[in-house]
Parts: C-alpha cells; sequence; structure tokens
C-alpha cells in the first residue's frame, strides 16, 4: 500500500462524522497527530506526495491541528476533481471539503450514513443563514395543542423579513387569552433577551467599526460558499510602526454581510472579554444562569476562511463559544452574537433547536458564568 493511502487510511473514517471525535465530542487531535507525525513519504508514488509531505513538516513544527485540517480541506477544494474510486485518501478529501464548505448535513458526501439521513430538515428559502421554520415557527396551539395554528403572540413574536426566529402559536385569540396567565414570564422574558441580545450585537459592531484591531486584510472573496480572507504579513507590518487599531475599512468588503463576518472573525471568545461589562449590565440580571458553551458548528451558511502566510485557517476546525441563556420563565435560549462569522442572519434562536442544526454541542467544556466568574 502506498505510504499516502496508508496515511488516509489510518485517519478516523470519515463514512462515520463522530469517528473524528475524541471521547469528549472533540475533533480527535491526538489521532492526527500520531498518524501525521509517523509519515514517511520517500516511498510513496502518489502524485500529491509533496504536499503531503508538506503538511506533515509544518504539522511536525507547529502542531497546529486545525491549521493540518483546513490545508487538507483547501487542497480538496482546489483539485479539479476528487475521483470515485474508494481509496481512503478520495474519502479523506471529500470529508475534509464537505467540512470546510460548512458541513451541512444535506451536503453529506456519505449518503448512506443513518444519523444524517435522520436529522434532514427542510431548509428554508436563504440556505443556512436561517433555522428550519419546522424548529422555530411552530404550527401548533401553545394552549390546545391543534394542529395549523396561524395566530401569533405578537409581544414575543420574532423574526427576520419573512424568517420566524421565535413564536409561540395559537388558534385563536380565546386560545391565546386563556394562555396568557402561563406564558406571561415566557414572552416577558423573551421581550427583554431580544432587546438585550440586539443592543449588546449593536454596541459590539459599532466598536469594531470605530476601533477595529487592524488584521492587515489585503481582501476579501466569497469563493467555493467560503468568505476567503486574504491577509497581508503581519510580521513586517509590526515592525512599520503602524496604528495597531483603526476604524474598519468598509469599502473593501463586497456587501455589509461580508463586513460582519470579517469584523466578527474569531472574535467570539474576544467578545466575552470586551463586552463583559455590558454582558453583565444587560444579560446577567435577566437569566437564570448564563453559561459560556464551547461548540463544533455545522451547517454554516457562508463559514470564513482566513489566510496568512499562504497558508489556509477554516473557522469549521475550530470550537465556536456561544452563550447558553436560561431566563427566569425556565426557557432556554442561545445566544450567538459572533454568528455572522458562519453567516447567521440571527443571534438568538431556541436552545433545543439551535444544537440540532448549527452545533454539536461539548458539553464539557461548559462553564456558567456566574457574577463572580465574571468579575
Amino acid at each position: 500500500m502506498d505510504p499516502i493511502e496508508k496515511l488516509f487510511k489510518d485517519l478516523p473514517n470519515p463514512a462515520a462524522d463522530r469517528a473524528a471525535l475524541d471521547q469528549h465530542g472533540t475533533w480527535d487531535q491526538a489521532h492526527f497527530g500520531r498518524v501525521f507525525t509517523s509519515f514517511s513519504p520517500s516511498r510513496s508514488h502518489d502524485p500529491d506526495r509533496e504536499s503531503v509531505a508538506q503538511w506533515a513538516e509544518s504539522f511536525s513544527k507547529t502542531g497546529d491541528y486545525a491549521m493540518l485540517r483546513s490545508e487538507i480541506g483547501q487542497f480538496a477544494l482546489d483539485k479539479p476533481q476528487i475521483p470515485n474510486d474508494n481509496s481512503a485518501k478520495s474519502q479523506q478529501l471529500k470529508y475534509h471539503a464537505w467540512i470546510s464548505q460548512g458541513r451541512k448535513d444535506e451536503a453529506y458526501p456519505f449518503k448512506n450514513e443513518e444519523r444524517f439521513e435522520a436529522q434532514r430538515v427542510d431548509l428554508p428559502e436563504g440556505g443556512h443563514e436561517f433555522l428550519p421554520a419546522e424548529l422555530t415557527d411552530p404550527k401548533i396551539c401553545a394552549n390546545c395543542a391543534k394542529p395549523d395554528a396561524e395566530m401569533a403572540c405578537g409581544g414575543c413574536l420574532s423574526g427576520i423579513d419573512s424568517h420566524v426566529i421565535i413564536k409561540t402559536a395559537y388558534c385563536n385569540k380565546a386560545c391565546q387569552t386563556q394562555h396568557w396567565k402561563e406564558h406571561k414570564a415566557q414572552c416577558h422574558g423573551r421581550r427583554k433577551v431580544s432587546r438585550a441580545v440586539s443592543l449588546l450585537h449593536g454596541l459590539f459592531v459599532m466598536f469594531q467599526k470605530k476601533a477595529w484591531v487592524d488584521k492587515q486584510v489585503a481582501g476579501i472573496v466569497e469563493k467555493q460558499g467560503i468568505t476567503n480572507i486574504i491577509h497581508d504579513q503581519p510580521d513586517d507590518w509590526a515592525l512599520q510602526g503602524k496604528p495597531f487599531v483603526c476604524r474598519f475599512p468598509s469599502g473593501m468588503a463586497p456587501s455589509e454581510e461580508h463586513a460582519l463576518a470579517v469584523m466578527f472573525d474569531s472574535e467570539c471568545q474576544q467578545l466575552l472579554t470586551t463586552c463583559l461589562g455590558l454582558v453583565k449590565l444587560l444579560l446577567l440580571p435577566i437569566c437564570r444562569t448564563l453559561e459560556e458553551v464551547q461548540v463544533m458548528p455545522r451547517n454554516a451558511h457562508r463559514p470564513n476562511c482566513e489566510t496568512r502566510h499562504g497558508v489556509a485557517h477554516n473557522i469549521m476546525y475550530n470550537e465556536h463559544t456561544v452563550l447558553c441563556a436560561t431566563l427566569k420563565s425556565g426557557e432556554q435560549m442561545a445566544i450567538d452574537i459572533a454568528g455572522a462569522q458562519v453567516r447567521l442572519a440571527s443571534c438568538l434562536f431556541p436552545h433545543p433547536a439551535s444544537p440540532h442544526s448549527l452545533y454539536a454541542t461539548l458539553e464539557e467544556c461548559k462553564r456558567r458564568l456566574s457574577l463572580t466568574h465574571l468579575s
């Protein structure tokens, strides 16, 4: 067996997506590390041996697992065609191309995987920018449980354009009136958290536009369903005495959506640091608990991919930080202020729906944010 075919064969089985995860539910870095550090290309006759040898050499120096997988994914996307020969190499390249383009359930390259067939949902117009309507736009009356309920509580109804984000459905006004005593706390909690998240998002956008940490972005290009962010050489820039903080160069972005994607790129952790006081002021008082959760993104609408020194860093191989809020009513909501980096149109989701469609949650990484923790 060619050494490169053996390398790809020794990697976690891509035909079972969870095989690439360790016992904690995160990417199995140790497995990838063992395979690539033991790889020797000297006896390989594979036409791509130079590229694979370069990945292995770079990984041995940096130990950067996310960069290694990003490079495999970018290599797969750049190939004119991946052969359908059932080789381990072809399967791994298809798998990494799929992850790099957003890890979308309906595009999973191994169609016999029952787990994905069972999770299939109808996508709304606009793809994965919104959650599927069946997860956010209920048609069952909250009072009598009859189907095809067309009314909704106007107080907590939340949506963008024609897309419903949060909704409580009713058959008629009588059902809504009968249910108000039970729904009141939920309705008020939803309104408060919606206003708080909207304000927090708006303030962080303003902050980024006015005081953006200059990442030396040289270009923004959308290609193959990915927002590619191309950087200048930061090492040279750091020695030139240029300002470290500046206004965001909005004229460089093809659209406002692209600008937001770049402004929020890799900022999910930084946001909690920068906006710590605002999180304490706006969110903690209206929540029973507020938890920081590390998740693996999936079903990303337009994932970001940074290119530095000619090396790809795709966001789909990094953990993403979101907030899980338990409101005073007991309802759980997922808050993703930095969701623009995967081109999500909303920052607020019903918590049971969002892990189903957007994230694979790493429960063991969950940390409760109390007032003491946030001090």
